[in-house]
């Protein structure tokens, strides 16, 4: 199981997300945790750099992270939400 990291500026975007939003985070992170290769590379030429994943009931949220594979860790970047 991988470990989530966020950092200060994350994690305040994540308190300052709405409830429906934090509960589809949630779900997310679970994803991320067991396999977080299933995101979409943020540019198509470099597949094992920074991936993205929409979630939310509509796909109102976006998600920014890094796969450190050697280190079982996910790095969040940024987590933005649009609903």
């Amino acid at each position: 199981m991988y470990r989530i990291v966020v950092d200060e500026r994350v994690q305040a975007q994540l308190d300052a997300l709405p409830a429906e939003a934090l509960s589809a985070y949630l779900e997310l992170r679970s994803t991320l945790e067991t396999v977080p290769s299933s995101g979409r590379p943020l540019h198509p030429a470099k597949p094992h750099g920074v991936l993205t994943f929409v979630f939310g009931p509509h796909g109102e949220g976006l998600v920014f992270y890094l796969v450190l594979d050697f280190d079982e860790r996910v790095e969040v970047l940024d987590v933005r939400w649009l609903g």
